[in-house]
């Protein structure tokens, strides 16, 4: 019989971890590295941001991946484990760790971030100078200790972008995760400790993904946030608070604040490993991540790329990890179904080894499915609901104001000669408008053609973005930062200048504008018919009269940027993310493909057909559609019965069950019990 093969893992943080599991999963042997004496990378220090309700922090993730990648019997973990060399041919390889020699079929690298060296790079922000001023990770920690809210301080202030979105230390990018990070957090320390007065200091207020209008809209509401950074953090003279000097980007003020504690957000930048590069032969960008591997079967995973959420590195690695299957040919994928036309998804499908069917719906289970097209009834491994943006309803946008969406408007802004674009006033915050906003600003190169881009809070947080910002305004652009809309007429823009307190008029040739996107009646119609928001069916309800929430995948850590509660069906595009960059819609679609590559491994819940009870309670509350009534010959009876390629293990039916006639294979009543009783014992 012939032996395993074996992967490396290097780095076991979200990427790293996710990863192994999906490699450990796909039938090979992973040997997991990192160098640290422990699992999780810089996320583990993370806690919970939970108030009343899950925050989609995902720190919860990183520790199930943890107990996940220690229980898995085809992976090793090794720690404070160090790569000094990789040999042999091609098909050959082996890695070199320590003293320790192995062969392996592939290398995934995921050794994420290290943080922004603030002291050296920027000495003016006092960090480990002045007292008071210090990491938003070092409130964090006492945070979660409960030594902050022993000893609070009565003000407190968030000082965005230390180490990032900087040209002047050579880091001219976003570092993306900073914004959500310090907004979650301060939300979550006013939830347990309302009496501090908290204010954030910012450049722009960058998402890290879905959702974010109602989070700045909840922090608005709790502390102030306010525009433009300091240019310094001083002691107070006589004193021993910091002192936060800095200028309003609105309104060109110049303020001096004492605050009793500075956090400062630290950008994230890219690990130097002089070693590691060496051997693996990694490449590197401008700003020293890492974009590819001059060696066979070496992929990259995770912050090691570049500035990325724990979400979206552990979603990286599961990508990685169904290339490295696809390439060292473990897994055989069969056809998967796209519901909404969508080429550019089917030719990604197509390339990574699937057949993709334009499918009208789909029907069965996970390792069941029928797709139902216009010729036939097709078997597929899974479906993909496509949400293309052309194909969403638009909502009106104010008279006069063109759509930046359609194409008659971005072509006509593209020859006009004064054009302003409005972005963020309409709509929610929108990250593939603003990519479209400067990509227009720098197609408009004539002579005599003026851009003026109106809006809160510019996005930068994808890679390039930030450079193109600096090149449209070095020709000529305007970005206008404003708190609420300007009022249009035809061809003239009022507002309220910030920074002179006067209004001012802005006439231009053409107006375009992002518009709120809405779902068509259909988009709706098939998003409750095939249960994908984890809720019973509406039935005789009307979808379009429910709200968009209720019926979209929820937002849940565990379901990833793809997944929904059913099984084996993906929602990406629009549908799952109204703003999504591009980036990010690929990252979704990459996502979706690389689940469907590999079927979930684990335990399943079961059913003892001799206490089922047929009371159809698991067959309601199940979002997967796992249980289903069967005949039981010997008792006579029709009993449930969980299908194990539909069950995802969430537990919900053991819970629930009144008879109590429902376990699960990896976790009996027994193994709970003797658990609870060894941490007793403890």
């Amino acid at each position: 019989m012939a032996e395993i093969p074996r992967a490396a893992v290097i780095g076991a943080g979200p990427a790293g971890l996710a990863a192994a599991l999906k490699l450990a999963d796909g039938g090979l042997r992973v040997l997991l590295l990192d160098a640290e004496d422990r699992l999780g990378g810089s996320p583990f220090e993370f806690g919970c941001k939970a108030t009343d309700r899950c925050a989609n922090c995902y720190a919860c993730l990183t520790l199930q991946q943890i107990r996940d990648v220690q229980t898995h019997e085809s992976i090793e973990v090794v720690t404070a484990a160090r790569v000094t060399d990789l040999t042999g041919p091609p098909d050959g390889r082996v890695l070199h760790i320590g003293d320790r020699q192995e062969p392996v079929s592939g290398v995934i690298v995921a050794t994420g971030y290290r943080l922004a060296e603030v002291e050296t790079a920027r000495p003016d922000y006092g960090l480990s100078a002045v007292p008071g001023v210090g990491t938003a990770l070092e409130l964090e920690k006492r945070f979660r200790s409960g030594s902050l809210g022993d000893s609070p301080p009565r003000t407190l202030a968030f000082v965005q972008c230390a180490g990032s979105r900087d040209s002047a230390i050579g880091r001219d990018y976003c570092s993306r995760v900073c914004c959500t990070y310090a907004l979650r957090l301060a939300r979550a320390i006013h939830h347990r400790i309302p009496e501090i007065e908290m204010t954030l200091f910012y450049q722009d207020l960058t998402p890290a993904g879905a959702g974010f209008d109602a989070l700045v809209a909840e922090c608005e509401s709790i502390m102030a946030l306010r525009r433009g950074l300091p240019a310094k953090v001083y002691q107070e003279p006589g004193g021993a608070r910091p002192i936060v000097c800095r200028a309003d980007t609105l309104t060109g003020r110049i303020s001096e604040e004492p605050y009793d504690e500075v956090a400062l957000s630290v950008g994230l930048w890219a690990r130097e490993d002089p070693e590691l590069e060496s051997v693996l032969g990694l490449a590197k960008d401008e700003h020293g991540f890492y974009e590819g591997s001059s060696q066979h079967r070496v992929l990259l995973a995770g912050a090691c790329r570049g500035p990325m959420s724990i979400g979206e590195a552990s979603e990286d690695g599961r990508v990685a990890a169904a290339e490295l299957l696809r390439r060292v040919g473990t897994t055989v994928r069969g056809a998967v179904a796209i519901i909404g036309e969508d080429e550019h998804a089917e030719a990604v499908a197509r390339r990574e080894g699937f057949e993709p069917v334009r499918a009208r719906a789909m029907s069965g289970v996970a390792g069941a499915f029928i797709a139902e097209t216009d010729e036939a009834a097709v078997p597929v491994v899974g479906g993909i609901f496509v949400g293309r943006r052309a194909d969403a309803e638009e909502e009106p946008l104010p008279p006069h104001v063109r759509s930046l969406y359609s194409k008659s408007g971005y072509g006509k802004a593209q020859s006009a000669r004064r054009v302003a674009i409005l972005l963020d006033f309409w709509a929610p915050y929108s990250r593939i408008a603003h990519e479209k906003a400067l990509e227009l600003a720098a197609s408009r190169t004539g002579e005599k053609q003026r851009t003026w881009i109106l809006c809160r809070h510019a996005f930068t947080g994808e890679q390039g973005l930030e450079a193109l910002m600096t090149q449209v305004r070095e020709s000529g652009t305007a970005i206008i930062h404003l708190p609420e809309a300007p009022e249009v007429e035809s061809g003239l823009l009022t507002y309220v200048d910030p920074g002179m307190g006067k209004r001012q008029e802005l006439k231009v040739d053409l107006i375009v504008a992002a518009p709120s996107l809405g779902p068509t009646s259909g988009q709706l119609l098939d998003l409750d018919a095939h249960h994908l928001n984890g809720r019973a069916r509406l039935g005789a309800a009307h979808p379009t009269e429910t709200p968009v929430e209720e019926l979209q995948p929820p937002s849940n850590p565990h379901l990833g940027l793809s997944g929904t509660p059913r099984e084996g069906i993906h929602v990406i595009g629009w549908l799952r993310d109204p703003g999504a960059s591009r980036e990010a819609a690929r990252r979704a679609e990459a996502a979706a493909l690389a689940d469907l590559a590999t079927p979930r491994q684990g335990g399943r819940a079961e059913v003892d057909p001799a206490k089922c009870a047929i009371c159809l309670t698991c067959i309601r509350a199940c979002p997967h559609s796992a249980p289903v009534a069967v005949y039981d010959e010997e008792r006579e009876k029709d009993v449930s019965f969980i299908q194990p390629e539909a069950c995802v293990s969430c537990g919900l039916c053991v819970s629930l069950c009144p008879a109590s006639a429902i376990s699960h294979s990896s976790h009996s009543d027994e193994s709970i019990a003797r658990n609870l009783e060894e941490l007793h014992a403890e």
